[in-house]
């Protein structure tokens, strides 16, 4: 006979089989068991079984099975088939020496057989009509069998939906569950992005005050440049004026020739006193006196009379023309001096005037920044 297992790769459980039974006690080759898989799985195909001997001691065996198109087969012999006792079994299936599927574990029925040992005589026909109820009761068993192990199944396949609505329903809370997180750290980062910018404001805010204090103070200092720039110009008009006026006058001295040369005229009294005047009411030389100590008498000599004029006009003449260019020398300098306090004076003056144009300038130049 032919059993076909059908196997779930996904749940590793047994989806359906034709029946459970591996074939009774004694039975040799007479079961083949097809293992057919919802998604073929290539590799080497192994069949653990665990099973009681007539010793009722377990036992565990592996058996190669032989692959046929896309399913594995096992041909049951009666070695198996020694003890009417189930049998457990599981499939593993290994590639490269690394086992890449093992089925849930799941049992065969190995069922009694009758150890006779005598031929029934023909008188015992209706022994053999009770013999072929018994079968028929064993069959009708069977069946029964069969139909709780369909109920199994079906059991199993509603446990696997179970499950699969169950894995279904912890996906789904795990993908909410990880969506709360993700909106969870959403809403951080908003908050953080909030207070990013509501930092960000405060310091524009910050930024537009201290800009407004700037432009204030800078407004400040315009006006008061403004009004450093009216004083300057003020004093610029002043010190242009006070340099007209300056102009003016010295323009009118040079016209009345008050920088012209002063002349001095010298006077000599009867007493020798040489003293000077000049037209330009200027300060005159010290009087002096021209006609010197009393020189030595002789002996024998006349006395001198008061009043008589010991010295020649031609010796007067030249102690005068001495003195007047000693005298003249003096005026010069003196004259010289004059000049040299009133271009000093007027130089001043330009300085000041220059002075005053350069700090309207300055004045000009800041109030332009």
């Amino acid at each position: 006979m032919q059993n076909n297992i059908y196997i779930d790769t996904e749940t590793r459980n047994i989806k359906s089989r034709e029946h459970n039974f591996l074939g009774i006690a004694g039975e040799h080759e007479i079961e083949q068991i097809v293992f057919k898989l919802s998604a073929f799985i290539v590799g080497e195909a192994i069949l653990e079984i665990q099973k009681y001997n007539k010793e009722n001691k377990i036992e565990k065996y592996f058996i190669n099975l032989e692959k046929q198109e896309e399913s594995y087969i096992f041909n049951v012999k009666n070695s198996l088939l020694d003890v009417a006792k189930p049998i457990k079994m599981q499939l593993h299936i290994t590639t490269a020496n690394e086992e890449v599927f093992k089925s849930k574990i799941f049992e065969m029925q190995v069922y009694e057989a009758i150890d006779a040992t005598e031929t029934i005589p023909e008188e015992y026909a209706e022994w053999i009509d009770i013999a072929n109820s018994a079968i028929a009761q064993m069959h009708e068993l069977e069946q029964t069998i069969s139909a709780k192990e369909e109920e199994r199944q079906e059991a199993e396949t509603n446990r696997t939906n179970s499950e699969k609505i169950r894995n279904e329903s912890e996906k789904d809370r795990l993908q909410k569950e990880e969506e709360r997180k993700e909106a969870e750290q959403e809403r951080i980062e908003k908050e953080k992005t909030r207070i990013k910018n509501e930092s960000d404001r405060i310091t524009n805010e910050n930024g537009r005050a201290e800009a407004e204090n700037n432009r204030s103070n800078a407004e400040t200092s315009r006006n008061n440049a403004e009004t450093q720039r009216q004083s300057n110009e003020t004093a610029r008009q002043t010190a242009e004026d006070a340099r007209k006026d300056y102009i003016t006058a010295l323009r009118q001295s040079i016209e009345n020739g008050d920088f012209d040369g002063a002349t001095f005229i010298p006077h000599l009294d009867e007493n020798g006193d040489l003293s000077w005047s000049n037209n330009k009411e200027l300060d005159n030389p010290p009087t002096i006196n021209i006609m010197g100590p009393r020189g030595p008498q002789g002996e024998t000599g006349p006395k001198p009379v008061a009043g008589t004029d010991y010295y020649t006009q031609e010796e007067k003449e030249d102690f005068a023309a001495q003195v007047i260019a000693e005298s003249k020398t003096e005026i010069d300098n003196f004259t010289s001096d004059k000049k040299d306090e009133i271009t000093d004076l007027a130089t001043d003056k330009l300085k000041e005037l220059s002075a005053v144009n350069t700090l309207k300038i300055i004045s000009e130049e800041v109030i332009d920044l």
